[in-house]
């Protein structure tokens, strides 16, 4: 077969798969944890401005060419020996390092899978993680609006991905969820996000602020352990709630740090209260369901009354719904909400008289009003109500549970804008 055939039906096959599936968007990865530049990557991105070359794969030694790709899974050689297309299976020549960037790309793009790594910074020995829950900024967030977070802002908040393979034998990530760090071994998300997966199968990305940002310094952990509620019914979303433990600890950084859990209790009358999540906003829809910047919107609490009565009265033909006591309610203004693509993500309120600082209060789960389309809140796992189920994991992997609980305003140290 002509190479050039070859090559052609191969990039043609590589244009489908990078379509999103899981309701997800294709990325692919390189699974490795080191705070050294991936050769791979480096050499990838030194190919024609990042295309590489549409040739198949090499056998001896790698260049530099010129033809475009369409496929992040072609690279750049001399050789035209077979009809598989996939990275070098050694490393490349000397290259230059690949440097790190927090800066938001132009346009994002959905049709190709952006290859990643595990581009942690070296840590700083005097730097010291502040309390859990610190918010990286004082911008004013306008309650009118879904806007994009600063990188780091809500340092709390993870991706988690699902790994594929393709029929190249090319492993991939599917953006599948988010969560929230609780401790540095233990992600907190919906278990309808994770039910029926295996550990093996998932990865989250601690620190991870731009989705499409294969350079951005974050934290690539693999899964250990699922732990998902045992009374988590699919159908109603009751008691949606799993916790994650991860096989290496995350080291919190500027990036990456841990939210803090409410007592059963605590009112939260007087806090304001925000979301954050990869979803696409309801101006933003499309089928690719995520948006590659991190958003946050202002949700008010919704009484567990009158959250019911909107429910129900979205509902057709009257159906006598009750809403369980396990669900926090908020969010009642038309497209200011939460979308499908934000199951898992956090609900958060400001700590009494901390303006800066924040609880937990919910996992986003579901909602009667598609992104916000209908005045019908959002529901989300009350966080409150599974205190005392989430302390008792952590004790028994003897993990301690005051990590996150809120220490004294007069020991808390002030980092807060590390990130920015």
């Amino acid at each position: 077969m002509d190479w050039k055939v070859a090559v052609l039906v191969s990039c043609i096959w590589s244009i489908g798969l990078a379509t999103p599936q899981e309701n997800g968007v294709i990325f692919q990865f390189n699974r490795r944890k080191s705070t050294t530049p991936d050769p791979i990557l480096s050499f990838f991105n030194q190919c024609n401005r990042g295309r590489g070359t549409c040739v198949s794969e090499c056998k001896d030694s790698l260049r530099v060419d010129s033809e475009d790709c369409v496929s992040v899974w072609h690279v750049c050689c001399n050789k035209e020996e077979n009809d598989i297309i996939t990275f070098p299976s050694r490393k490349p020549p000397t290259l230059p390092a690949t440097s790190s960037t927090t800066s938001k790309p132009p346009t994002p793009k959905y049709t190709t899978p952006t290859t990643t790594s595990t581009t942690e910074a070296p840590l700083d020995e005097n730097w010291t993680p502040p309390d859990c829950g610190v918010r990286q900024s004082n911008t004013e967030v306008n309650s009118q609006t879904i806007e994009d977070t600063k990188r780091g802002e809500f340092p709390w908040n993870v991706g988690i991905f699902t790994m594929s393979t393709n029929f190249l034998g090319i492993e991939q990530n599917v953006f599948h969820c988010a969560g929230s760090l609780i401790d540095d071994f233990v992600v907190l998300t919906a278990a309808s996000c994770v039910r029926r997966k295996n550990a093996s199968t998932l990865m989250v990305f601690a620190g991870v602020w731009d989705v499409t940002d294969e350079q951005e310094k974050r934290q690539i952990r693999k899964v250990k352990q699922i732990i998902i509620h045992p009374n988590f019914v699919t159908s109603s979303r009751i008691y949606d709630i799993a916790l994650l433990v991860l096989e290496d600890k995350v080291d919190f950084t500027p990036t990456a740090n841990r939210i803090c859990l409410p007592d059963i209790g605590v009112s939260f009358n007087d806090s304001y209260c925000l979301a954050t999540g990869w979803g696409v906003t309801p101006t933003e829809k499309s089928f690719e369901q995520i948006r590659p910047i991190l958003k946050m919107v202002e949700l008010q609490l919704v009484d567990h009354n009158e959250c019911e009565i909107r429910i129900r009265k979205s509902l057709p033909f009257n159906v006598r719904f009750k809403l369980s006591e396990v669900f926090q309610c908020a969010g009642i203004e038309p497209g200011i909400s939460l979308c499908p693509g934000d199951v898992g993500s956090p609900l958060f309120c400001t700590i009494p008289g901390r303006p800066r600082q924040f609880y937990q209060v919910g996992i986003f789960s579901w909602s009667e009003s598609q992104c916000g389309e209908k005045a019908v809140p959002g529901a989300f796992t009350k966080i409150s109500h599974f205190r005392t189920w989430i302390d008792g994991h952590m004790e028994a992997k003897q993990r301690g549970v005051n990590v996150y609980v809120p220490q004294p305003e007069d020991s808390s140290e002030d980092n807060s804008f590390a990130a920015d």
